[in-house]
């Protein structure tokens, strides 16, 4: 367990339920301690939509945890809770062994940055799997310039022109990781695209990554935990 979860590390706690038409509530936190021989792992205060969630003693969650580009999957149970050095601290302890997952779902941030996007052909989507990127030259004054609505680590949420189910689009994405510029290249797949309430000139298009790099994924989630972090933090202090 201490070569997979260390701390630092980013995970997502999912409350269990057995209503399929109720929407799972999920948490963020990172890891403070492992303790191996126990099988716990003591982990900062979860929170969601930016307020800390203190959990009850003896509760039971899906723990999904981030590490090296990969995610990891326990049950995991509520077994403890403190303060240490103005932080407070939930003790969890595995109840079962981590598993590594491929997993299609992940937390969506609600934020509003520009996009750039564009739908690609067969033509275009053919030289961009032939390549891995678009040549500048393919991409001039195609482009599209949007906003994002939402972003996850597998995909997004933006708003700009109407797209079928099923279109395929390129995607640009620029982000500040601390003090490194990202700029997030990836091809996706349209889930839907519909118009908000009231307004017939925009949809919203929600997308789901193709192919994603590992590295790009990563450098995305710890960007959203990075300003869910930020956002908590400054409603504190308001």
């Amino acid at each position: 367990m201490e070569k997979i979860l260390v701390p630092g590390c980013k995970l997502e706690l999912n409350e269990i339920t057995s209503n399929k038409e109720k929407e799972t509530v999920t948490y963020l936190s990172q890891i403070y301690d492992v303790d191996g021989d126990a099988n716990r792992v003591s982990i900062a205060m979860p929170y969601n939509e930016g307020r800390m969630v203190v959990l009850s003693m003896g509760m039971r969650l899906d723990a999904f945890f981030y590490s090296k580009a990969k995610m990891y999957r326990s049950r995991v149970k509520v077994v403890d809770r403190y303060k240490t050095n103005n932080l407070f601290v939930l003790v969890v302890e595995l109840e079962t062994a981590l598993k590594k997952v491929q997993r299609r779902q992940f937390f969506r941030y609600d934020v509003i940055m520009p996009v750039k996007y564009m739908k690609l052909d067969k033509e275009i989507g053919a030289l961009y799997d032939r390549l891995g990127e678009l040549p500048e030259s393919v991409l001039e004054g195609k482009l599209i310039e949007g906003q994002t609505i939402d972003i996850s680590g597998g995909g997004i949420k933006f708003a700009g022109a109407k797209f079928e189910k099923g279109d395929r689009v390129y995607i640009e994405l620029e982000y500040m990781l601390g003090m490194v510029a990202q700029k997030l290249k990836v091809t996706a797949d349209i889930i839907d695209s519909v118009n908000p309430q009231g307004r017939r000139d925009i949809f919203h298009n929600r997308v789901s990554f193709e192919n994603v790099k590992n590295d790009d994924r990563e450098a995305l989630i710890r960007f959203i935990f990075e300003e869910e972090r930020k956002r908590m933090q400054l409603e504190r202090r308001n």
